[in-house]
Parts: C-alpha cells; sequence; structure tokens
C-alpha cells in the first residue's frame, strides 16, 4: 500500500509534463479513436493485458512469491510472444535466452567474487583492525564524519575510474 500515493504521484507528473511539452512545442493532436478501433486493440491485446492479473493474483492468493511471479511472468511473456502473437520465431528464442546466460553469467560471476570477498576480509579480522585503527577518532565525532566523508569521496572516485 505505500507505493500507491508515490505511483500516483509520478503518474500525474508525468501526464502534466507531457501535457506540458505538447502545448509547448504545438505537437498535433491524433485523431480519437472509433469505439471499433478500442475494441479491436482490447482484443488483440487481451493476452499481454492478462499479464498484471496473473502477477497480483499470484501474489494475492499465495500462489507465489516475487522472485518466482518473475519466472512466471518471463514465462507468460515468452509463451505469448511464441505461440500467441508468433513474434519471436524459436531460433529468435534460442539467441534471446543464450544473451540471458551471458548476461546472467556475468552477474553471478560478481556475485561470487563479493562472496569470496567478503569471506576474505571476514578470515583476515580487517573489520576489527579497521575499528581499532579508528578508535581515537571515536572521541571526536566531527573528526570520524570528515574521515568517513573522505573515504566515501575516495570509494567513489576509485569507481568513477574504474567506469570511464
Amino acid at each position: 500500500m505505500a507505493g500507491i500515493a508515490p505511483g500516483i504521484m509520478m503518474g500525474v507528473t508525468l501526464m502534466v509534463t507531457w501535457w506540458w511539452q505538447a502545448k509547448r512545442l504545438n505537437l498535433p493532436c491524433q485523431p480519437k479513436a472509433s469505439l471499433r478501433e478500442v475494441w479491436q486493440s482490447l482484443v488483440s491485446g487481451i493476452w499481454a493485458l492478462f499479464l498484471p492479473i496473473i502477477i497480483i493474483g499470484g501474489f494475492r492468493s499465495g500462489l507465489f512469491t516475487p522472485t518466482e511471479a518473475g519466472a512466471v511472468a518471463a514465462f507468460y511473456a515468452l509463451f505469448v510472444s511464441v505461440v500467441v502473437y508468433r513474434e519471436m520465431t524459436f531460433s529468435t528464442l534460442y539467441h534471446v535466452l543464450i544473451n540471458a546466460a551471458k548476461t546472467t553469467s556475468v552477474v553471478m560471476f560478481l556475485v561470487a567474487s563479493a562472496a569470496v570477498s567478503a569471506w576474505l576480509i571476514t578470515i583476515a579480522e580487517l573489520p576489527m583492525m579497521v575499528s581499532e585503527l579508528l578508535q581515537p577518532l571515536v572521541d571526536s565525532p566531527r573528526l570520524l564524519f570528515i574521515v568517513a566523508m573522505r573515504c566515501q569521496h575516495n570509494s567513489e572516485h576509485s569507481l568513477c575510474s574504474l567506469l570511464w
């Protein structure tokens, strides 16, 4: 329930922003769709419109957790794309799955590296060494705050230098 109010605020903000941009840039209006066109669009998109219903229904009924909901949603989207809409062939599905496996392997390698690093840091008792090093600064909260800010700046600088 806590996400409803921010979601509504974001939606209203986006609508106002787009309305303002359309007026400012004098964008032309699209002709209104007839009732028949609206019905045809609804019928052609009904399979895709079931996805949020499946996710929310699964949550509310207790059939699956949020993680499982992601898997169910991905499987349903693949099924609809390949079988119902026929937008994806099995050969393109193969390439999509290969790319997903490559991306997942990179992420899992990062997770495994982080786990090894955490284990090494724990075995080396690095947190205890750092706390002993910072013990004299505890008496002066301002000095401790300045040191922490400097460490934050250094870590951001190191990260940015790796990325660019």
